[in-house]
């Protein structure tokens, strides 16, 4: 039969090294899921501003031109000869909105469109 003192001695001795050695591994599973919640979290972020993306790009362009711009199409040039498109980006155009308001900057930029159109 073993020594009482000396199996103690030998269990403790035992149970201090594999403590020693699962410490750093129990550790560094710690570590690896608070990285993955973390990861969760930036996912979670970029899905948002994703979805945010998405939908500010439908408002600015028609559906048909959007799912083009997604399947990665770079440069848009169709050709409608039937269709005048104009784009107007004047470099005032937040003094504009400022100063005169939304309803009389748009009445004015309609008011620029309707005249190029008629002299198309």
């Amino acid at each position: 039969s073993a020594d009482p003192p000396r199996a103690r001695a030998f269990l403790g001795h035992h149970i201090l090294v594999s403590i020693a050695l699962l410490f750093p591994l129990a550790s560094r599973v710690a570590s690896v899921i608070r990285s993955e919640a973390s990861n969760e979290e930036v996912l979670t972020r970029l899905e948002d501003l994703n979805l945010f993306n998405s939908h500010l790009l439908h408002a600015l362009v028609p559906r048909t031109i959007a799912a083009r711009l997604g399947a990665g199409e770079v440069a848009i040039a169709d050709m409608y000869p039937e269709a005048t498109v104009l784009f107007i980006y004047p470099s005032s155009t937040v003094d504009m909105l400022l100063g005169y308001g939304v309803a009389a900057t748009v009445q004015w930029l309609a008011k620029v469109s309707r005249t190029l159109d008629e002299c198309l």
